[in-house]
Parts: structure tokens; sequence; C-alpha cells
């Protein structure tokens, strides 16, 4: 039922060049439940989806539709999020530099001028690769199922050994003032987990997320003297005054 759930939602949008990224959109957007009433009055009825497409132009059209799909996520997703968030400054942040062998750019070039039918059987993604070191990686690997790998949010930020910044960044009293969401949402999330000892993967998104502009507001608005242009303090000024992680 859980899956069923899941991917039924827009079943009839294919005509939509974002159509295959409409399902994570749409569950991310469920923590717009922690805006504030000011947050929701300010963005009123703009539609980050609408803007986005206008950007694409009308020649994504014509394209096949993994083909859009593998587009849009090389340009919103790839780039932005995996290789910057998630790897190049955790990575750089503490002197290492990371190769990637499927991103260079003749294996990415050759990739792009496949047609859709060798990179994806039904659910089976990464066909063409999957078939190529058949007899050289174990079949256990190769036919096993595709699953996400999660961070332990709720752990890191809530749990035992929580930086001491994030308590105060979540305070009833910061939420309230700095008037991004709404306080009694996240005050009642964080109670929760406690309780619990856990919180469901929306609210952990919610939390992630509240926690970064909590972050950056505090860092380059609270801050950041606009009379003086003074700098914003680096990272490991703030390291030392254990207000974030040297990463």
């Amino acid at each position: 039922s859980y899956l069923s759930h899941f991917f039924k939602q827009g079943l009839t949008d294919t005509h939509l060049s974002y159509y295959s990224h409409l399902i994570r959109w749409k569950n991310t957007s469920r923590i717009k439940s922690y805006f504030s009433d000011r947050l929701r009055e300010q963005i009123d009825s703009y539609d980050p989806i609408l803007e986005f497409e206008q950007t694409l132009g009308r020649q994504i059209g014509q394209w096949p539709l993994l083909h859009r799909a593998q587009f849009i996520e090389i340009t919103i997703f790839l780039s932005n999020y995996l290789l910057s968030s998630q790897g190049d400054r955790v990575s750089m942040a503490n002197s290492v530099e990371g190769r990637y062998p499927f991103l260079d750019h003749n294996l990415i070039e050759f990739c792009c001028g496949l047609p859709p039918s060798l990179k994806l059987k039904g659910l089976r993604e990464k066909h063409l690769l999957k078939k190529t070191f058949r007899d050289v990686i174990p079949p256990e690997i190769v036919n096993r199922d595709k699953h996400p790998y999660r961070a332990p949010i709720f752990e890191s930020f809530l749990g035992e050994n929580a930086p001491a910044f994030v308590g105060e960044l979540l305070s009833e009293k910061q939420v309230r003032e700095k008037g991004y969401f709404k306080a009694d949402a996240v005050k009642k999330m964080i109670a929760k987990g406690k309780r619990l000892g856990s919180i469901s993967e929306v609210e952990e998104m919610g939390l992630a997320g509240i926690l970064s502009v909590q972050l950056l507001d505090d860092l380059f608005v609270k801050q950041f003297d606009k009379n003086h242009g003074n700098k914003v303090p680096d990272e490991l000024t703030l390291f030392k005054q254990g207000r974030t992680a040297p990463v």
C-alpha cells in the first residue's frame, strides 16, 4: 500500500517535461506545513515549478522521456546537490579530493548518445552497465534492487551527541525571532522525537530544512554588518566557538 500510494501520483502527467521529478517534489513540499504565516504570505502564489519549467525551453519536449529526466537530474540535482553538498564540500573540507570515473566527460558524452532502451529496462536501471560487468561483479550485487542511502538526520541533530548550536537555533525563542517557521510545530516535532527516539522521514526532511535556514540566517543575516561590510565569520572561527561542525 505504501508503494502504491507513492508511485500512483500523477500517472497521467507524462506530458510534463519534469514528470519523473514530480513525486520527489510533491513529497518534499509537505515540509511547507512548518512555514510561518508570515512566510506563507510573502511567497503567496509563487510557483517554483512553473519558474523552472520556463527555463527549459521547448526543445526538451522533443526528447525521449528518459533523456528529459536525466537532463533535469544533472542540471538541478547532480551538480548543485550531490557533488556540492554531499561531495566536494565534505571531502575538500577534510583535505580529500574526490575522483569520479563515471563523470569523465568522454564517458558522459558517449552515454548521452545511447538510446533509452540500453539504459533502462522497465524498472531495471543501469541495464547496459550491469550487462557489461556481469562477469566481473558478483550476481548478488549486480541483480540487487536499488535502494536509497539515508543520512542519520535525527540522530545527528537531536541525538545524545548533537552539536550545541542545534539546540540554540531550534529553540522556541530563536524560531519565533527569525520568523520563518511555526515555533509550535517545530517544538512539537522535537518533543515527539525525544519521546519516541525517532521521527518520520518527512519530519526529518523538515528538520534538515528548518535547521539549514536557521543557520543561514544566523550566519548571513544576523551576523552580517551591512554598515561596515564586515565578512561573515569563517568556518574555523565558528567551529572554535562550538557553533558548527568542521566540514
